[in-house]
């Protein structure tokens, strides 16, 4: 069976009255197949969970279900607070916001449910709020919202990882390139920001990674492994398959040979090692660079942007892996994949970072372990998990 993917939605139902605070929302999602080709007409089981916390430790506050036929374009609608259920919607106290919403699905129509996302509620509390409001000033704020375009065009989403449509509003808001792999779609990166101690704003994870680190070792943490300048076409995922034909151009389509496969070679001191037949220094430069897997706005860090982060973790007495976790970044020991195996390596001992600067014939990166950090140059082949770090105008 295909693996599925979901372009999840979620919009607020607009009551007859305005002074009335609407008591169910209108939900719709995109079930597409692994190429992203939209399943028609089919039946599909969804339960769909409001939670306090991404971690799913405590109960639902609320919890349904339902059995919806997908349209010609792989497009549910459903209303959230009308499908199968023994809780109470309306007991939801909005205010006490934000709360995600799990939607959990079964491809074949019934509740053995294998497929997980979650989406982020952040102007659905508010937005019911402000519809009970006492004044003026709180249902404004409450009221102020942002949106982006989904990189399919499915959508118009809510910022800071929230899902809604609401047809005719749209700004930019981070969102992932065009044909961009997600190795674990059940577990998608959450696009939410962390400001460093040298005053720049980071991704707060790394990319392919489902949360923040709570240790150094926290696997959940490491994300995905890029070989340098490459885009996310999947050769990134953990487990990708690995080739040995070359990439004879850096744009990577289906059709191509490397396409989403880890590109191996036999190491040689004495050659240029890239996955490239002809080397190329222009990619991942800068916020529109070639193969920048980053989110709109967000690009690789430079060499010199790493080099201020560690001179920080020096300044506190910690020029190791302590103070690459300690620091703001909360950076995890991702270990890296045999440049001639495709075997992983030192996960949950060392720690592995690009940089987006060239260095000759190699691209630079930090590595930290327990004793020391460095920045040094590295073969381009080589992957290493990739931090993203926002443009700043």
């Amino acid at each position: 069976m295909k693996k599925l993917l979901l372009l999840l939605a979620a919009v607020i139902s607009i009551g007859t009255a305005f002074a009335q605070v609407p008591q169910k929302l209108s939900y719709e999602a995109i079930v597409r197949d692994s190429a992203f080709v939209a399943l028609d007409s089919v039946q599909v089981g969804i339960k769909l969970s409001i939670v306090s916390d991404t971690a799913y430790m405590g109960s639902a506050l609320y919890t349904e279900t339902h059995m919806p036929t997908t349209s010609a374009n792989g497009l549910v609608q459903l209303l959230i607070g009308s499908g199968t259920s023994t809780d109470t919607f309306s007991n939801i106290n909005w205010a006490d916001g934000p709360y995600y919403l799990m939607t959990k699905i079964d491809p074949a129509g019934g509740t053995d449910y294998s497929i997980q996302g979650a989406t982020k509620l952040s102007a659905v509390p508010y937005a019911h709020y402000a519809g009970s409001a006492t004044t003026a000033d709180t249902a404004g704020r409450a009221s102020s919202l942002n949106f982006r375009v989904s990189y399919q065009g499915d959508s118009l989403v809510m910022g800071d990882g929230s899902a809604l449509i609401l047809p005719g509003l749209s700004e930019s808001n981070p969102s992932f390139p065009m044909g961009f792999v997600h190795c674990d779609p059940a577990n998608l990166t959450i696009i939410e920001t962390v400001t460093s101690t040298t005053g720049e704003i980071w991704m707060d994870r790394n990319l392919g990674a489902s949360r923040v680190a709570d240790s150094s070792t926290d696997s959940m943490a490491y994300g995905d492994l890029y070989q340098w300048g490459r885009s996310a076409d999947g050769h990134q995922c953990r487990e990708s398959d690995t080739t040995s034909v070359l990439a004879s151009t850096a744009a990577s389509s289906p059709d191509s040979a490397w396409y989403g496969k880890f590109i191996v070679l036999e190491f040689n001191p004495f050659n240029v090692n890239d996955w490239l037949s002809t080397q190329d220094s222009n990619l991942w430069q800068g916020v529109n660079g070639i193969n920048n897997p980053c989110p709109t706005g967000f690009r690789l860090p430079t060499a010199t942007e790493w080099n201020a982060e560690i001179d920080k973790w020096e300044e506190s007495g910690n020029k190791n892996s302590t103070g690459a976790y300690n620091s703001p970044l909360k950076l995890p020991f991702t270990g890296y994949r045999d440049i001639s195996s495709g075997d992983m390596e030192e996960v949950g001992s060392i720690g592995y970072y690009w940089s987006s600067s060239v260095s000759g014939d190699y691209a630079n990166h930090i590595s930290f372990a327990s004793t020391a950090a460095n920045l040094d140059p590295l073969f381009r082949a080589y992957v290493n998990a990739v931090r993203c770090i926002k443009d700043q105008p």
